[in-house]
């Protein structure tokens, strides 16, 4: 169909040619209103997938921090279970127990800061 076959058509039968006329503007909205909802659909793939990153990441940094505690007590439990020990033992064992002192603090901060994000709460 070419133009002026288009022409004559929509002068001879009006009302059907402004209900294609219709149809296609609503058509078009709703193709643009797709096309948002895609980019919307987009932006909270984004940000859950931010979300399970930051999730991972600080669970990684937890189950290292579990590991450096675990062998901190274990050094200091070793030194400790001598009869005698040396003032360099007893320094020795008393700052395994200042690291594990540090890093259950800060493993509870990470702990917090991971409940926060797998709540949904914006983090700063």
């Amino acid at each position: 169909m070419n133009l002026t076959t288009l022409a004559t058509l929509a002068k001879d039968h009006p009302l059907p040619t402004l209900a294609s006329m219709g149809a296609a503007l609503v058509l078009a909205a709703f193709a643009i209103d797709e096309r948002y909802a895609h980019a919307g659909d987009v932006r909270n793939l984004q940000a859950n997938t931010v979300r399970e990153i930051q999730i991972n990441r600080i669970s990684g940094e937890i189950s290292l921090m579990e590991l450096r505690i675990n062998d901190s007590r274990n050094r200091a439990r070793e030194l400790t279970a001598k009869q005698k020990l040396t003032q360099g033992e007893m320094a020795l064992a008393q700052q395994y127990n200042t690291d594990v002192s540090s890093l259950e603090a800060e493993k509870r901060q990470k702990q917090r800061l991971l409940d926060q994000i797998k709540a949904g709460v914006p983090i700063q």
